[in-house]
C-alpha cells in the first residue's frame, strides 16, 4: 500500500459518467446509443460501384459523322428518349471504333447506336420510317421489322473495363 502524506491528498470526487449536457444516463442509454451507432454503420448503403464500360463498334463507315449513343438502364426506360445517357464521339478513320463510357454504375442496360452521316444530329428516316444511316444496338433483335425488345439487347455491366460489341449496318 502506498502512502501519500496528507497535504499531497486532494479531495476527488468519482462521479459516474455523464452526457455532454452534464445530464446523467443511465448504462442502458450508454449501450443503446452504442448499439445505434453500430446498426447504422452496417445498415448504411455502400457507394455505387462504377466503372468505365468499351462499346466496340464494327462497320463503321470511316471518316464520315459522328457515332451518337443512347444509353438505357433497365426496361422501364428502353427507348425512352429523356431517360437515354447520350454519348456522342467524332468518326475517325478506322473501320471500328471504340467508345468509351466512364463512371457509368454496374447494372443492367441496353444501348442504342447510329452513325449521323450528314451531322445533324437525327437518325435519318425513309417515308414509313425505315433508317437510312447505318444503327444497331446492344444486341441482335429477331426480327428487323420492329422495335427490338429490351430482353433481346440487355446486358449486365459488372466489370471495370467490360466490353460490348456491336456492328453498323443498315436496313437494305
Amino acid at each position: 500500500m502506498l502512502l501519500v502524506p496528507a497535504h499531497l491528498k486532494a479531495d476527488y470526487k468519482v462521479t459516474k459518467p455523464t452526457s455532454i449536457l452534464n445530464i446523467e444516463c443511465p448504462d442502458y442509454m450508454h449501450m443503446f446509443s452504442i448499439l445505434f451507432l453500430v446498426c447504422a454503420t452496417l445498415l448504411a448503403p455502400e457507394p455505387t460501384a462504377k466503372g468505365t464500360l468499351k462499346i466496340k463498334i464494327d462497320n463503321v463507315e470511316p471518316s464520315k459523322g459522328t457515332i451518337h449513343i443512347a444509353i438505357y438502364k433497365g426496361e422501364k426506360n428502353f427507348l425512352v428518349e429523356d431517360e437515354a445517357m447520350l454519348v456522342s464521339a467524332k468518326v475517325n478513320d478506322a473501320r471500328t471504333q471504340e467508345i468509351l463510357v466512364p463512371d457509368l454504375p454496374f447494372g443492367e442496360y441496353a444501348f442504342a447506336i447510329f452513325q449521323d452521316l450528314n451531322e445533324n444530329k437525327e437518325l435519318d428516316t425513309n417515308l414509313v420510317g425505315i433508317p437510312k444511316e447505318p444503327f444497331a444496338f446492344s444486341g441482335i433483335p429477331e426480327s428487323r421489322f420492329r422495335e427490338p425488345y429490351y430482353k433481346e439487347v440487355k446486358f449486365n455491366f459488372e466489370k471495370d473495363g467490360q466490353i460490348i460489341p456491336s456492328r453498323l449496318d443498315t436496313f437494305w
